[in-house]
């Protein structure tokens, strides 16, 4: 089953923080991740063993990317398939305009 965390890279001096999600194999049962207003915005239930320890050693990595107008949670279902087969999924929100969907 797949593990779930949520990421930010720190911001720079000339840009913003940037947040995005980690899908990943893990040995713990899975549950419902509540993501607060953006589970409510896109009533999507991600689910993942939150914060779970990774299961596995020199795992392939793939870098999901959302459309614009979109958010990372449009893609968990194949986030969480993916990991399930031993991959980790890794996705950012992208900024459009100053804009941050969530």
């Amino acid at each position: 089953m797949p593990g779930f965390r949520s990421i930010t890279l720190p911001a720079a001096a000339d840009y913003p923080a940037v947040r995005g999600a980690v899908w990943y194999p893990c040995a713990e049962a899975p549950a419902a991740v509540d993501l607060g207003n953006v589970t409510k915005l896109f009533g999507i239930t991600v689910t993942g063993a939150k914060d779970a320890p990774i299961t596995g050693y020199m795992l392939p990595l793939v870098v999901v990317s959302h459309g614009r107008r979109s958010h990372l949670v449009m893609h968990h279902d194949l986030a969480e398939t993916v990991a399930d087969g031993g991959f980790i999924v890794a996705g950012i929100l992208r900024m459009i305009r100053g804009f941050e969907p969530g």
